[in-house]
């Protein structure tokens, strides 16, 4: 009888120790998930859909967004001019001081003339007058001071002649706004023949807006690069251009109608340089304007982090032919008409590390046996 009693007492403390084992280990399991989930909660994580591009989406709740500093951005549609490519050259401003020498001196020359004019005139009238009042001036004075009054005027004129070829020559070679600066001696052509504003020439292409044409204005600003865009990577940084005038001249090489720009002196431009310039033409509807820090550069490419469904995004390539004047690239609405293209603005690389971080994993998991 003792012996069946402590029986039953050794099966009691056997099954007692296996309920509080089984409640411990209850515990752990669901601490630990806690723990998983407070650290899951504070990273993006990869979903099994792909975006439109083929590219894994990642899941991104608000409190991942918030741990790693991801900001979205809504794109909405307004309307973008579509911008021309051209290329332009650098001009020597060597040419233009000269021309500003011969200005000044054929304004410099016709002052003398107008002065020596004046003098030859009064002095003309003054003799006219004593002559009349019988004042000691001889027919003979009057005649001399009236010929050198005709000489000086004769003198006049042919100095402003000059004055005006050295002006029609200026505004044939800079210009309607330029050339009648130069030979005035003007502030804005003083500062390019210094060299502290460079004037950039641009040939319009046969698809751009020609100077001149009715009902047809040049465009009053330009970008210009450095170097051409090139599809390896980040594009040049751009040197905005503001308009001067068409030139009444066309570029000889290609034989297309030439504007000037000017462009600021510390921007790495030199004389005689070629740069690709490109220039603002008809504006286009449905047109998002992708901001420089929302863009990623990855094998060649620009891409963006898009969403694709409440709170997924997916990697997504971007055109980048259609530079924006604020930075970044113009590109086409891909659903005109719905709601706006929401984009991660801020943030995007953690993204693409986690992506990447993802597909490392998942390689390695394939190679497990």
């Amino acid at each position: 009888m003792r012996r069946r009693g402590r029986r039953a007492w050794g099966l009691a403390l056997v099954a007692a120790l296996a309920l509080a084992g089984g409640v411990i280990a209850l515990y752990l399991v669901n601490h630990d998930a806690d723990d998983d989930a407070t650290a899951a909660a504070a990273k993006p994580a990869r979903a099994a859909a792909l975006g439109p591009d083929g590219t894994p989406a990642i899941a991104l709740d608000e409190a991942a967004r918030a741990q790693n500093d991801i900001a979205l951005l809504a794109l909405k549609p307004a309307p973008r001019p579509v911008m021309i490519a051209a290329f332009g050259a650098v001009l020597d401003p060597a040419a233009l001081a000269e021309m500003g020498q011969k200005a000044a001196e054929a304004r410099a020359a016709r002052d003398e003339a107008e002065a020596r004019a004046g003098a030859a005139a009064a002095e003309y009238r003054r003799d006219q007058t004593l002559f009349r009042d019988q004042r000691n001036v001889s027919a003979q004075a009057l005649e001399a001071a009236a010929a050198n009054d005709r000489a000086a005027a004769a003198t006049l004129a042919g100095r402003e002649a000059d004055l005006r070829a050295v002006s029609a020559l200026a505004a044939s070679q800079w210009g309607a706004v330029l050339g009648p600066d130069i030979v005035a001696g003007g502030a804005f052509a003083l500062r390019l023949a210094r060299g502290e504003e460079w004037l950039v020439a641009v040939g319009v292409p046969q698809n751009g807006v020609p100077p001149g044409e009715a009902g047809m204005t040049p465009p009053a600003w330009a970008l210009a690069a450095l170097a051409p865009p090139s599809p390896a990577g980040p594009a040049a940084p751009q040197i905005e251009l503001r308009l001067i005038s068409a030139l009444p001249r066309v570029d000889p090489r290609a034989q297309t109608p030439l504007l000037l720009y000017a462009a600021p002196r510390a921007s790495g431009l030199l004389a005689g340089m070629n740069v690709a310039v490109s220039l603002p033409g008809a504006p286009r509807p449905a047109a998002l304007r992708v901001p420089a820090e929302a863009v990623l550069w990855w094998q060649g490419r620009a891409w963006v982090y898009r969403q694709i469904a409440p709170g997924r995004f997916a990697r997504a390539a971007i055109a980048t032919d259609q530079p924006s004047p604020e930075g970044g690239f113009i590109i086409a609405d891909p659903e005109p008409g719905a709601a706006p293209m929401t984009i991660v603005g801020r943030g995007a690389a953690a993204l693409f590390s986690e992506e990447f971080r993802g597909q490392i994993q998942l390689g390695e998991g394939d190679g497990d046996p």
